[in-house]
């Protein structure tokens, strides 16, 4: 894995030389929002964990190459983002006593984390429509993560008595997450943007338990527009 990270910033390197050493330069930027969804993957994450549903939002960017007529782009954009993204997931549980086949004890605890989000986005755009950056695409590349806050929140009912649950759990936590961010999804002239991402983390975050990390996805809908260029 830390190769493909290392190869991927590697692509995203070329591309941003590429982009900037280029005679004619076409630059979007915009805002993103969209629903999101997280959760705890690892030896050290409970199975009845669900998915934590969150908005996501950020603002994005998209670097090009115009082509010599200066009518169309080229298919390869270099995209960075800064976003606001939930983390986190929510967990059910409950003991019975099999001998009186009675609650003894449930849980219903959500992990509200929040995180800085950075990613640097290699996208390539098919062309399915005539036009370079009208149409279909996909995107890879390597994102950062800072943890924003971290919290537990809900209820704890032990013999029918009900305890609301309120913690800051940020201390227990690694401030950065790293890992590959990857998606599609279908443009109209890099104006109008519908896409999907998966972000897929790659380090423990938890300070006391073996491997759990951090999986995300969304589905965004992007609002960008040319600022100008070479």
């Amino acid at each position: 894995m830390k190769k493909l990270i290392i190869f991927t910033l590697l692509l995203a390197f070329l591309g941003c030389s590429s982009i900037l050493k280029a005679q004619s330069l076409a630059v979007f930027m915009g805002v993103k929002m969209g629903p999101s969804f997280a959760n705890f993957e690892g030896k050290g994450v409970s199975n009845d964990l669900k998915q934590r549903i969150g908005f996501g939002f950020g603002l994005v960017s998209d670097f090009s190459i115009k082509k010599s007529n200066d009518k169309d782009y080229s298919r390869w954009s270099l995209c960075p983002e800064i976003n606001f993204i939930p983390g986190g997931a929510k967990g059910k549980s409950t003991l019975i006593d099999t001998t009186t086949n009675t609650t003894v004890e449930s849980n219903d605890i959500t992990s509200k984390f929040n995180y800085l989000n950075i990613p640097v986005m290699i996208r390539f755009y098919h062309g399915i429509l005539g036009k370079a950056k009208s149409g279909l695409f996909a995107e890879i590349g390597p994102y950062g993560s800072y943890l924003l806050s971290a919290k537990r929140v809900g209820t704890v009912t032990t013999n029918n008595k009900s305890t609301d649950i309120d913690e800051d759990v940020k201390a227990d936590f690694e401030n950065t997450d790293y890992g590959i961010s990857f998606g599609g999804g279908v443009s109209i002239a890099s104006i109008l943007t519908v896409n999907y991402r998966y972000n897929w983390g790659m380090v423990n975050i938890s300070k006391y338990k073996e491997d759990v990390t951090n999986r995300s996805w969304g589905i965004y809908f992007n609002l960008t527009l040319p600022i100008g260029g070479k």
